[in-house]
């Protein structure tokens, strides 16, 4: 509550996560009438990488596109960040999207099972332990959405929070956070 409360009246800023991924927010729409979409992949001191998904992935204008609108719209909207890097070879493009497990440091290393499909029913929300990761996975039709099972401010367990299109909210102080999506 008094989270809520100091962020509400602008005590507490934004998280630089959050403010880039705003900023990433801005050009979304036109990435998204095209059939693509941006990934904030890290934000790291003055650096933020971002993976181009969808139809931008392997487009032969995504390099326009990532210095003219991703990089300029970070840049501007967040002048901490002075370094904005494409994280590249992640895909071959076209309408599929393609993502990478979030404990690879590189694609070469390949994916951890977490769980089979058919163990996940449409609906069902499961808490897994990973690599030492607690995590949250959950299945929604085709698409499985997975959460660290903590707060991304103050890692209380996000366990018993509600879950509505892909957006989990924390239950002990409503920070709402965006899941990672894969296909089934």
């Amino acid at each position: 509550m008094v989270y809520c409360v100091l962020r509400r009246h602008g005590i507490l800023k934004a998280s630089l996560f959050e403010r880039v991924e705003a900023a990433l927010a801005t050009v979304r729409p036109t990435l998204a009438g095209h059939g693509g979409d941006a990934e904030l992949v890290e934000v790291t001191g003055e650096r933020a990488v971002v993976r181009f998904l969808g139809a931008c992935d392997g487009c032969p204008a995504s390099a326009l596109t990532f210095y003219a609108g991703v990089k300029k719209a970070i840049t501007e909207q967040v002048p901490e960040i002075r370094e904005v890097k494409q994280a590249k070879g992640l895909g071959g493009g076209g309408d599929a999207v393609h993502f990478t497990s979030p404990f690879a440091v590189h694609e070469k290393e390949g994916w951890t099972r977490a769980s089979r499909l058919a163990d996940l029913p449409d609906g069902a929300t499961r808490i897994i332990e990973l690599d030492g990761h607690s995590l949250l996975l959950s299945r929604f039709g085709d698409t499985v959405t997975c959460f660290e099972n903590a707060c991304a401010h103050l890692g209380m367990p996000m366990d018993h929070g509600d879950m509505v299109d892909g957006i989990i909210t924390c239950p002990h102080h409503g920070f709402a956070t965006h899941s990672k999506q894969v296909s089934a």
